[in-house]
């Protein structure tokens, strides 16, 4: 074999490994874009990755998606008791988010809402502006529910936003569309 020919069956030797380790590395990573967060748990507790890639091992580490996508939940609040004992219904809107801020917030969505359709995370939210504007009407009379519409969802909100944080979400908006009595 000549000089050339043994060079060249070196080179090729100390390539294959090379090839098939890159082959392995690009089969075990995963990217997450950058509207959902990738959990990883496994080893050393969970890691939260969004709009990067990282390389996972298969048996040691389990991969787990959460949207970070605004939900909107519509919601007819009926039967709402107000001050002076009148039934009021609300109709409003909500946009509502994983909270992104935080890989402690991304968490706690997780651990709440993987495995939840997105009508069952809708039914919660929904469940939680109920009990906020029962609480804020239960203060206030018919006529102030009907003629304060941007104080009485701002109290509203006020009144849920530690709930949706403790749950991992934050209120991007909230209106009220209609209140009837």
């Amino acid at each position: 074999m000549s000089g050339l020919g043994a060079l060249l069956l070196i080179v090729v030797i100390a390539l294959i490994p090379m090839i098939l380790i890159a082959l392995v590395i690009l089969r075990l990573y995963r990217k997450a874009p950058p509207n959902i967060a990738m959990i990883i748990s496994g080893g050393r507790g969970p890691k939260v990755i969004i709009g990067k890639g990282t390389v996972v091992i298969p048996g040691l580490q389990r991969v787990d998606y959460i949207s970070l996508e605004p939900i909107r939940v519509e919601m007819r609040l009926a039967d709402i008791l107000t001050k002076d004992n009148a039934k009021v219904e609300i109709d409003a809107v909500a946009i509502v988010k994983v909270d992104s801020s935080s890989e402690e917030a991304i968490l706690k969505a997780a651990e709440r809402f993987l495995g939840k359709t997105k009508e069952e995370v809708i039914s919660m939210v929904r469940d939680i502006f109920e009990k906020g504007a029962r609480e804020v009407a239960e203060v206030v009379t018919a006529d102030e529910l009907l003629h304060q519409r941007t104080k009485i969802a701002y109290n509203i909100e006020e009144l849920i936003r530690p709930d949706l944080s403790e749950m991992g979400l934050e209120l991007s908006s909230f209106e009220i569309r209609r209140i009837r009595s």
